[in-house]
């Protein structure tokens, strides 16, 4: 199912929560960058050159202001609350747009399709009502499109063997398959990133070692990598590797047992029972974020 067969509300808020989450890193990293910088100047005996003291200190001044414009920045700016809230506005509406389309409850008794939609759209507004910063920001850019698109409908009135078919390809082995992909992603790079901390900690003894026996470096390293290692233990603190790779991969887990059970789903009432089974298990994962703010 393409992005395009999703309600508006959906889309303009998952675009929103990937803007705010790339500008949130890219804060951090900028911020990071600057402290391993400035750290680097302040290690230097600039007063053995006079000539560049000036602009040493001018410098490092400068670094020091900017980092502390940039904390505010990212304190004001809340792109991490921006980016967890559409991200659990546009997972609502995603597991809105799945039990309207099967029929799940609360849409499982046919009547007129109006009556659907408007139930929907109720359900929507009430998403977006319990979020009102991240609502108000995503209906600022959000294009004019309908919220029950042709393709939502086209495949609600569907029959039976249709709708279980393409619930299973295109929901439960889709979501498996990211879930699966961003568990494998997280544990990578959390190995890769605990790497790096402990040769920086095992740099910074050696640093230190290197500082008492060479009494005449004029450069402290151990300064340096101190604030690097502390550097990579913020980043990892931002990025949280761990809890995603442990959630993701129990996640991609339950939906391969209950892809199991749907194939074999023969009747409206299993079917709806099995979707709301479903997208209460895909909802856990909200749940993980939302616990961050």
């Amino acid at each position: 199912m393409e992005a395009d067969d999703y309600p508006s509300f959906f889309q303009e808020s998952d675009r929103l929560a990937v803007s705010a989450q790339r500008k949130q890193f890219l804060l951090v990293r900028i911020k990071l960058v600057l402290l391993i910088f400035s750290a680097l100047l302040l290690s230097f005996p600039w007063k053995l050159i006079p000539t560049l003291t000036a602009s040493a200190s001018f410098s490092v001044a400068a670094l020091l202001v900017a980092l502390i414009a940039l904390t505010v920045l990212i304190q004001s700016k809340e792109f991490d609350r921006l980016w967890i809230n559409c991200r659990a506005i546009a997972e609502a509406i995603k597991t809105e747009t799945w039990l309207f389309m099967m029929r799940a409850q609360p849409y499982s008794v046919l009547v007129q399709a109006k009556d659907d939609e408007d139930l929907f759209m109720d359900r929507v507004a009430m998403i977006l009502r319990l979020r009102p910063s991240a609502a108000s920001q995503i209906a600022l850019s959000m294009k004019e499109a309908p919220q029950v698109t042709p393709h939502m409908k086209e495949v609600r009135y569907a029959d039976l063997d249709y709708r279980r078919s393409y619930y299973v390809q295109n929901r439960i082995s889709d979501q498996k398959k990211w879930y699966s992909a961003k568990a494998t992603w997280n544990r990578k790079k959390e190995a890769l990133w605990f790497t790096v901390a402990w040769l920086l900690e095992l740099s910074a003894a050696v640093a230190a070692i290197s500082v008492v026996l060479l009494e005449n470096s004029l450069i402290d390293p151990v300064q340096i990598v101190s604030v690097a290692g502390a550097g990579v233990l913020f980043w990892l603190n931002a990025r949280s590797y761990k809890e995603p790779a442990e959630s993701y991969g129990v996640l991609a887990s339950d939906l391969e047992l209950q892809r199991n059970y749907a194939v074999n789903v023969d009747t409206e009432q299993k079917l709806s029972r099995l979707v709301s089974e479903i997208e209460e298990t895909i909802n856990r994962e909200q749940k993980i974020w939302l616990a961050r703010l």
